[in-house]
């Protein structure tokens, strides 16, 4: 009698349990958007929000202009290390103090 009882309420419920969305979680595997502040091309400084962006690998990247838009989407291997980064990009220091000068 309660086995069945069980049995009821379980397929009584069935139907109202929310479906489960992938709309509400967060993908870790997409990027939140440039995070460059000087192009990848020419070097010279990029404006977050304002400058073009070009999408290239999986990765965006901000560029000075319609021309390193184009020459970056043509030649990534140029511009970009294999992991994405661009080749101009400074790389942190790694002495704890940083690069200072005395």
């Amino acid at each position: 009698m309660i086995l069945s009882i069980a049995a009821s309420l379980l397929l009584a419920t069935a139907g109202t349990i929310p479906a489960h969305s992938h709309a509400a979680m967060a993908h870790p595997h997409r990027v939140a958007g440039p995070t460059n502040r000087i192009c990848p091309v020419l070097g010279n400084p990029v404006t977050p929000g304002k400058s073009p962006i070009v999408t290239v690998r999986g990765h965006e990247y901000y560029v000075c202009c319609a021309d390193c838009q184009a020459k970056l989407k043509a030649h990534p291997a140029k511009y970009l290390a294999k992991d994405g980064t661009p080749l101009n990009a400074t790389k942190p220091s790694s002495h704890p103090m940083g690069d200072m000068k005395m």
